[in-house]
């Protein structure tokens, strides 16, 4: 087991525009935050956006040589869950929703504690990509229908003599869920409405079957 002071408590992804970007006008950077074995906050500030939903998600390669963004591969997802945006569960260990909070009309900002993503152990995200999408993340499988790829960075260790920003105490802490909300309705333990309907088919047949059992025994 590692030992927790090894455990790596701040990294960063500095972005650039892909081809699909206009004008090349995105810039901004992404830091990671987890404090032990804990939750991740996500939090940061990118310029160049119009004032619309961004799909947001770390992809399973830390490969930005393409200039489309493509080399980064398809959605982390090591566990291979079903797509959906946080607290929706099951989801995509680099399933982060959309980039929602605008402080005005190109710049957004992103601040969110996830549960899944770890910046330690077996699913360590360091080193993988995060990438910023031209449309919303609309919580459909496989991967959300967020469109092209309009900025990329590779999540890395940070210099210790790199400061972390204060976005804002007005920058909201929970994530745009309604995508999912409107798909699945608000209970955000399971994302497929028919999970629900089979585990209580499955449950009311094993009842018959142990009153049958009970009438013939």
């Amino acid at each position: 087991m590692v030992p927790l002071v090894d455990l790596k408590s701040l990294l960063l992804c500095v972005y650039k525009p892909t081809a699909a970007s206009a004008a090349n006008s995105f810039a901004g950077t992404i830091f990671l935050q987890q404090n032990g074995t804990g939750p991740t906050r996500i939090f940061g500030t990118i310029t160049g956006l119009d004032n619309n939903l961004h799909g947001f998600h770390i992809h399973e390669f830390g490969d930005v040589s393409n200039a489309n963004g493509t080399a980064a591969g398809g959605h982390y997802n090591p566990l291979s869950a079903a797509h959906g945006i946080p607290p929706y569960t099951p989801r995509h260990v680099g399933d982060m929703g959309n980039i929602f909070y605008y402080t005005n009309p190109t710049t957004a900002s992103y601040d969110y504690t996830n549960d899944i993503i770890s910046l330690n152990g077996e699913y360590s995200v360091i080193g993988h990509t995060i990438i910023v999408h031209a449309n919303a993340d609309n919580c459909e499988s496989p991967v959300g229908n967020a469109g092209g790829r309009l900025a990329q960075c590779v999540i890395g260790v940070v210099n210790p003599a790199t400061v972390a920003p204060n976005i804002g105490a007005e920058t909201p802490k929970t994530q745009d869920d309604a995508a999912c909300v409107a798909l699945y309705g608000t209970n955000t333990s399971t994302q497929d409405g028919s999970f629900a309907s089979t585990t209580t088919s499955i449950t009311f047949s094993l009842v018959v079957l142990a009153l049958l059992f009970a009438t013939l025994f």
